[in-house]
């Protein structure tokens, strides 16, 4: 590009003589003075018109070279829009493909939404690509747990199963939530029921509580009822419908459960006899309760009473009646539904100097709550107050005739 030259300075002539140098006789010098200075301004005046041309020259390179980078910003500006609306589209554009059948972030983010709230739960399609095919992350959570379920493997390292955190007790607690397949139980509150879709679940207990039976929440070996202690374990597991413990083992080695039991007899004091019978069949006196640990088991005026159920039995009642040889039978009899319950094995009276007993022994089941007693069948007249049983006679120990035991099995 050309460069800007300085302009010269203007030669400024000699003045011009006036009509008074004609007097003075000045009027030729000063002329020829002024012709020779007027010819230095020609020359600067043409120096001057030469630098104006050049330097106009430069100008319009210049301007030239302006108007051009003026074009190129224009364009640089026209681009620039271009950029920042692709650019928006590229961000907020909905309804409409942005480039090549590519959308927008917020299309895709609408899409997104109208399919989580519309979403049907149907069975999984793993050749779909539509974009309306997305799931909810529930829905994605259900069909990767059902893709996760093995079929018969073959494991050749230890599976580690993890120690969750600990769940407190509490009338019901839900294994389901379990952080890991082996949790403490801590607390003592009584645990009613158990929340558990499958299973297994290792229990281990911290502290004393009650763990109670029931059928379908809470279905305990034997159906019985189980006191912890601190260090038993219990593995639980359930088809669905039922949540079964399936083995309990106490710290101490014992059996984890003892069917419920009651014992009830006829005490009587030191020296007295077993009292007189009423004919045939006498109903046997029951007047103590030694245990009883069957809920809703009670005993009244020499009646049993028991709930529904099935039930292990064990009874004896002896007789002395003096004469000649006779038999004698007793019966567990049910006053509720007046049918004998179990007879039981026949024996003989040899003489009336010592007690001859007679059992019964079985396993029966209550369809309903039970009023039972027992039955002695024998000669009984009831003349003589041995006839239900001889006195020990021994100091500070109890005469005991009767006597029933029953274990609650199921």
């Amino acid at each position: 590009m050309t460069d800007i030259v300085p302009v010269p300075a203007l030669v400024e002539p000699a003045p011009f003589p006036t009509t008074a140098d004609r007097s003075s006789g000045e009027y030729n010098t000063k002329a020829k003075t002024w012709a020779d200075t007027e010819g230095l301004m020609a020359e600067s005046l043409h120096a001057i018109a030469e630098a104006t041309h050049t330097n106009a020259a430069a100008a319009k390179e210049a301007a030239d070279a302006a108007a051009t980078e003026a074009d190129a910003a224009a364009t640089a500006k026209t681009n620039a829009d271009t950029a920042a609306d692709l650019a928006s589209d590229w961000a907020t554009k909905t309804g409409a493909a942005v480039s090549g059948g590519e959308y927008s972030a917020k299309h895709y983010a609408q899409v997104a939404e109208a399919a989580v709230a519309t979403l049907p739960e149907g069975a999984i399609n793993d050749a779909a690509t539509s974009e309306t095919d997305a799931w909810s992350s529930e829905k994605v959570s259900n069909e990767l747990q059902g893709k996760a379920s093995l079929a018969a493997n073959t494991f050749t390292a230890a599976q580690n199963l993890a120690t969750g955190a600990a769940i407190a007790s509490a009338a019901t607690i839900n294994l389901d939530a379990a952080t890991g397949n082996r949790v403490h139980i801590t607390g003592t509150t009584t645990i009613t029921a158990v929340t558990l879709t499958r299973g297994p679940r290792t229990l281990v207990f911290d502290g004393v509580l009650t763990l109670t039976h029931h059928a379908t929440n809470n279905s305990l070996p034997g159906g019985a009822n189980i006191a912890t202690a601190a260090g038993d374990r219990a593995i639980y597991e359930s088809d669905g419908a039922v949540v079964y413990c399936v083995l309990y083992t106490k710290a101490n080695g014992l059996p984890a459960a003892i069917a419920p039991y009651l014992h009830v007899r006829d005490e009587k004091s030191v020296g007295a006899g077993g009292g007189l019978g009423a004919g045939s069949p006498t109903t046997r006196p029951l007047n103590t309760v030694v245990t009883n640990t069957i809920p809703s088991a009670s005993v009244s005026t020499n009646i049993v009473t028991l709930p529904a159920g099935t039930y292990d039995v064990l009874a004896a009642a002896p007789t002395a009646i003096a004469g000649a040889s006779t038999p004698h039978k007793l019966v567990l009899y049910n006053n509720t539904a007046a049918a004998d319950v179990l007879v039981g094995r026949s024996a003989q009276i040899s003489n009336g100097s010592t007690n001859s007993f007679a059992e019964v022994r079985g396993r029966f089941t209550l369809a309903a709550q039970g009023a039972l007693i027992l039955r002695h069948y024998g000669p009984f007249s009831g003349a003589n107050n041995l006839e239900l049983g001889i006195p020990s006679n021994l100091a500070g120990k109890n005469e005991v005739y009767s006597e029933v035991q029953f274990w609650k099995v199921a």
